[in-house]
């Protein structure tokens, strides 16, 4: 659609570095997110628009999903604690998403509902969501690097990712708000176990913070460990998302880009 094809003819006149005819107080890039072929993962949002604002769903470029519906962004509201399942719709399906179910011509590729309505979700710079492409393929987010902790909402759980463009460890993240005695937590997913990983956080206050295992006499600060305060280092590579919890509510600061 619309949105889309003007967002890949950006991409194109500015990669590699995706910083030509572009006025902007922050830095501006993009990501291609590998999505692993026969496997749900949970990827994220990076950025936000050029000159500020949510992306959207229809701002997420595919490579390698079905044009025929075939694959999926799925994003979680934790406000209602339901999902809502975003289909590919190339030009090949039809032309690709339609305004309305009695549209008469379609506004070219994008994401809809199964009848290949079109879908606008917003996807602020910091939220995650599961994807599966069938084939495996790649996501394509663009935008000005996000510089703002990313809002934690209270009693519920929420997917979130780094808003860093690179890897980093776990142990980079600093929360607000949080309980610093294990009560809030994150929880990784690894795609290719289908298991998660629990990291809780553990603050000063608790005994000066995590340690370096079971048997270490001198805690190494305010950090992220298991149930028994033991570090856990947990690499987030770019874009990949993960749940977390905090229950009064708080926010997750990431590495900033020089």
């Amino acid at each position: 659609m619309k949105k889309l094809m003007t967002l890949a003819a950006l991409v194109a006149a500015c990669a590699p570095a995706f910083t030509a005819e572009v006025t902007s107080s922050n830095t501006v890039g993009y990501q291609k997110i590998a999505i692993p072929q026969n496997s749900m993962d949970i990827i994220g949002v990076q950025f936000q628009k050029v000159g500020g604002g949510a992306q959207t769903a229809q701002d997420i470029i595919p490579e390698g999903y079905s044009e025929y519906g075939g694959d999926w962004i799925m994003v979680y509201d934790h406000a209602t604690s339901t999902y809502t399942k975003a289909y590919y719709w190339g030009t090949a399906a039809d032309g690709g998403v339609y305004e309305s179910a009695d549209a008469a011509e379609p506004l070219g590729p994008g994401w809809g509902d199964g009848n290949q309505n079109v879908l606008d979700i917003d996807l602020a710079d910091g939220r995650g969501f599961w994807t599966q492409a069938v084939a495996g393929g790649t996501l394509l987010v663009a935008g000005e690097v996000a510089t703002d902790a990313v809002t934690i909402p209270q009693n519920s759980m929420t997917i979130v990712t780094s808003t860093y463009p690179g890897s980093i460890s776990i142990q980079d993240i600093v929360p607000s708000g949080y309980s610093p005695y294990g009560g809030d937590w994150i929880m990784v997913y690894d795609q290719s176990t289908s298991t998660y990983t629990k990291a809780y956080y553990w603050g000063a206050e608790a005994d000066g913070g995590v340690y370096e295992s079971a048997d270490a006499e001198e805690p190494i600060g305010p950090g992220w460990g298991d149930g028994n305060q033991n570090v856990i280092n947990i690499t987030l590579s770019a874009g990949q998302g993960f749940w977390t919890q905090c229950v009064t509510g708080g926010s997750l600061a990431f590495p900033s880009v020089d």
